[in-house]
């Protein structure tokens, strides 16, 4: 149920901003890289959470994943500035390579498997 109520919750707040979005006159290339970024932080961040229930109570992997989303809102961030809107492609390329990166230091941190269940 907790779940649940958090699902809403998210979605609320994304419906919310892209009102707030539509109703400011936010310019296309400033809501298309938001959005991109957004769309694109929950499916890298969301698949490598959930890939990772077996390290959730470590403190480490936490640490991990904070240090991880900083790097990717400043990479982002500096990615906007250079190229302006990113296409397709690029998110794609961006998206497999924090992935890499995402999964490569969790092995780093906590081994290359999980825990087998007997």
């Amino acid at each position: 149920m907790h779940d649940f109520i958090a699902y809403v919750l998210i979605s609320i707040v994304a419906v919310a901003a892209i009102i707030f979005a539509a109703i400011k006159t936010v310019s296309d290339q400033r809501f298309l890289n938001y959005s991109g970024l957004a769309i694109f932080t929950v499916c890298v961040f969301g698949q490598f959470v959930l890939t990772s229930k077996y390290v959730w109570k470590r403190r480490r992997f936490w640490v991990l994943l904070v240090i991880a989303f900083i790097a990717h809102l400043v990479l982002c961030a500096w990615l906007f500035q250079v190229e302006g809107t990113l296409s397709g492609e690029q998110w794609l390329v961006l998206a497999l390579a924090e992935i890499f990166v995402l999964v490569y230091s969790r092995k780093l941190a906590f081994g290359s498997n999980p825990p087998r269940r007997t």
